[in-house]
């Protein structure tokens, strides 16, 4: 398998059905609503709202509980919250929007975690799919 320290990879071809000419956008798509269940979950980063609708659809927008949005246009805002308040953030804001629980909260990004901080967290994940899974 082409996993690494437990963590599934493309190579692993767990959600695909072993046709290697699958059709990527449909494999992604596959992911995102079936990823979790096998320990693999999506954080992605889109430029604008009009990409994200051309690359994802706003079905599988539905599959990102979690967001985190800047200053866009109220219009983009109210469509991937249901809230303009995106339109009224500074440059030095944004929002974090939990679907789930039907937050949302204002925040000051900073700068990316260094590795060190990204090691220690991939670690509790492993940890904690092993836990889960009884290994």
């Amino acid at each position: 398998s082409g996993s690494r320290q437990g963590i599934p990879t493309i190579a692993d071809r767990r959600l695909c059905r072993g046709n290697s000419e699958a059709d990527p956008a449909k494999e992604f798509q596959r992911l995102l609503t079936e990823g979790s269940a096998v320990g693999i979950h999506v954080i992605a980063s889109v430029d604008s709202y009009g990409n994200l609708t051309r690359f994802l659809g706003r079905k599988a927008l539905g599959e990102f509980e979690k967001r985190v949005l800047f200053q866009m246009s109220a219009n983009d805002s109210a469509s991937l919250i249901d809230s303009t308040k995106a339109a009224d953030l500074g440059l030095a804001r944004a929002l974090f929007h939990n679907e789930y629980e039907g937050t949302l909260e204002t925040f000051r990004p900073y700068a990316l975690p260094d590795q060190e901080w990204l090691e220690s967290v991939a670690s509790r994940f492993e940890k904690r799919e092993a836990a889960a899974h009884g290994r």
